[in-house]
Order: structure tokens, then C-alpha cells, then sequence
């Protein structure tokens, strides 16, 4: 519903805004569930031959979150959501504290150069680098997808205004 008015089970359309209802059967739910489980371990298969360990986060059930480890690369987090969007994350921590307006500047120059990922601080002073994938999973545009993702990455920490300012 349009409007998140709530609803009698049976209603055919809402009170509120007068959208028909389209109420979703066990069977809908089941083959989401399938084609964003599909989607996952695709993109498990997928890190994994780039020689990823991979394991599961199983603790939200809306969501498969896959955690991929690497010795020299980023660590990947993915999350796929019941929507079918992966979520791409790699994280750090122990960073300096943000509290000079030249590291706020080095952020805005990092988010104005990167094609796929947002660059958050979050509260604790971890670095979180996020990316979206949308649709289903297809080998060579995921695998686009990823390098550009990876690049994006490697180029800020490898930065020098970047390192000087945030990595203690």
C-alpha cells in the first residue's frame, strides 16, 4: 500500500487512499527467497574463485549477508536483500578522530571521485565503503562491478592526504 495504512487481511483495497490490494501468497515469498538465495551464492562462487574465504551471517532473516575474507584485499561484506540488491561493504577500524576541517575536505574529494562507493565515518571512527548492485546476478557486469568497486577502495587508502589525516 502506497499510503502504509493498515489493513484487514481480507480488504480488496485500502480505506485510506482506495489502492486495490495485491496480497502476496506463500508461494511469492518462497520464490523471492529463491531467487535472492540463487543471487548470493552466485556472488559466493564468484568472490570465492578470486580466492575469498566466505562464510554466512545468517542472523537477519530478510537478508543473506555473506562475508568474504581476503589476506591482500579489502574484506567484502554482501548483503542481499529480499528485494533482490546486493549491498557491497568493506570496513575498517581505528581510525583518528574526525575533527579538522582537512579531513572533511579529503572525504568530500574521495566521494567526488569515486564512481561506485560512498565513503562513511561512522561514530566509533571505523571507515565503512559502500556500494549498491542492483538486479540480478550476471558474471561479467557483477564482476564489472566489483573491480570498479575494488579500485575505488584501493585509490583512497592509498592516498596520502587519506592516510595522513584518518589511518592512526
Amino acid at each position: 500500500i502506497n499510503c502504509n495504512n493498515s489493513l484487514e487481511n481480507d480488504s480488496k483495497f485500502c480505506t485510506k487512499c482506495g489502492e486495490k490490494v495485491q496480497h502476496k501468497t506463500q508461494e511469492d515469498k518462497k520464490i523471492k527467497l529463491e531467487i535472492k538465495t540463487k543471487d548470493i551464492n552466485d556472488i559466493k562462487n564468484h568472490i570465492e574463485f578470486l580466492g575469498y574465504s566466505t562464510e554466512f551471517d545468517e542472523s537477519e532473516k530478510d537478508r543473506i549477508t555473506l562475508i568474504g575474507r581476503h589476506s591482500d584485499k579489502p574484506n567484502l561484506i554482501c548483503s542481499s536483500s529480499k528485494e533482490g540488491i546486493v549491498f557491497l561493504t568493506s570496513s575498517w577500524t581505528g581510525l583518528k578522530e574526525i575533527n579538522s576541517i582537512e579531513q572533511y575536505k579529503v572525504l568530500n574529494k574521495l566521494h567526488a571521485n569515486s564512481i561506485f562507493s560512498q565513503f562513511v565515518i561512522k561514530d566509533d571512527y571505523d571507515l565503512n565503503i559502500h556500494s549498491t548492485f542492483i538486479g540480478e546476478y550476471d558474471k561479467n557486469r557483477f564482476g564489472k562491478f566489483l573491480d570498479i568497486f575494488l579500485v575505488d577502495i584501493n585509490r583512497a587508502l592509498n592516498d596520502e592526504s587519506f592516510k595522513n589525516l584518518f589511518i592512526k
